[in-house]
């Protein structure tokens, strides 16, 4: 298949599932992937076209490189097999350039945007609490594009969610905006070292240029960003996880507002397991952006096999990106009873009802219980990965 890169692979892919919904109407699947790396194939399940139904896959030499597609159970010289050969050549010859589609999407969270734009990514405030968001996406059919869309929808919030420390949903309230962007930025945010509360002005929250920056090039090539970038928005996911179920604790009246002016359904409780699962989400994607330039390996004296240390990763990390009395906490034992909880089902709720009551840790380790608000967990997550974002990506 002449296939260079992981990349192009997934294109020729996307691009061949395109021209079967096109030739035949249809491209449905029994999704069911496995791998065999003795044969060094991927079987990616049945697909259904016209009438007919084969297992498709793709053999590979090197990892993400496709070396060649089967199509089982197809007599090549048949009608249909001759349509899927057609198709296969006329593919790989015109993989570029790839279609481009404009997708609206009405985004709820606490305050609206500012008003940015760039060539894939543009955003305004529509009313107090709705942002209307464009985003122009390659695709090779409108189910491309929209497939494309929703990842980097998810992407995207994510990356705002730290930009801005709010939570972001998807309204579903009725269209009644302009459309029409009038090519004007608004303000950006000028303190880059900002922490508490959000960067708040002219009634909408804002964003840094480089943020900016970001969030469009996810918006339009995202399956082509770097490694680099590619972890940092998964650890970006995990803190946008947590703020959704920390502002079920912290935000409620927000909540209720979005929910009744969205039609969203957005759980609202009186702490039940949220302060828990959001802490455990905020030191994972502590975790996560820590090993983003993960180097070096240490390797085990009688398997052989690598070892790490992610604990002092994580420990660099913070005393690194946030301030010393956060890296203090980190060190005094949460990280480690996010380990505990996960695994041997430690309590993380209560731990702080705003005043500090000094005692010895219940397990009897000789150390002292340490304690600190949720809402701090969450500013000085933010403020790390933002600081990653700024000095480092």
């Amino acid at each position: 298949m002449d296939m260079t890169d992981k990349i192009q692979s997934n294109k020729l892919l996307r691009a061949l599932w395109a021209a079967f919904r096109m030739k035949f109407g249809k491209c449905s699947w029994l999704y069911a992937p496995s791998k065999d790396g003795v044969r060094r194939s991927i079987d990616f399940g049945s697909m259904n076209i016209r009438e007919e139904t084969m297992d498709v896959g793709i053999t590979y030499e090197r990892k993400g490189v496709i070396k060649s597609i089967y199509f089982k159970d197809i007599e090549e010289k048949s009608g249909i097999g001759q349509d899927i050969k057609n198709i296969v050549n006329e593919t790989k010859s015109s993989l570029e350039p790839i279609p481009q589609y404009v997708f609206l999407i009405k985004l709820a969270s606490f305050f609206p945007l500012s008003e940015y734009h760039a060539d894939n990514f543009s955003v305004k405030p529509i009313s107090d609490i709705e942002s209307l968001l464009k985003l122009t996406v390659s695709g090779y059919d409108e189910k491309d594009a929209r497939y494309q869309m929703l990842t980097n929808l998810e992407n995207i919030m994510a990356i705002l969610s730290i930009e801005t420390n709010c939570p972001f949903w998807i309204s579903k309230s009725p269209a009644s905006y302009s459309k029409d962007f009038n090519g004007n930025n608004g303000l950006y945010t000028e303190d880059l070292d900002w922490m508490d509360g959000y960067p708040y002005k002219n009634q909408c929250i804002t964003i840094s240029q480089k943020g900016l920056a970001v969030l469009n090039e996810i918006a339009g090539t995202y399956l082509e960003i770097s490694p680099r970038v590619e972890k940092f928005i998964k650890s970006c996911h995990q803190f946008h996880l947590a703020r959704k179920q920390d502002a079920q604790v912290w935000d409620s009246n927000n909540l209720r507002k979005i929910k009744d002016q969205c039609n969203l359904e957005i759980g609202i409780g009186e702490d039940a397991g949220q302060t828990e699962i959001a802490t455990v989400l905020y030191m994972s994607s502590l975790e996560s952006a820590a090993s983003i330039d993960q180097t070096d390996k240490n390797y085990c004296e009688k398997c052989g096999q690598p070892t790490y240390s992610i604990a002092n990763r994580v420990m660099n990390f913070v005393e690194e990106f946030s301030d010393p009395a956060f890296a203090t906490w980190v060190k005094m034992g949460y990280y480690s009873k996010r380990s505990k909880f996960l695994h041997v089902g430690e309590t993380l709720t209560n731990m702080y009802i705003g005043v500090s009551i000094p005692m010895l840790d219940e397990n009897g380790e000789g150390k002292c219980m340490y304690a600190i608000a949720l809402v701090n967990t969450r500013e000085h997550t933010s403020y790390c990965l933002r600081k990653l974002l700024y000095d480092k990506l």
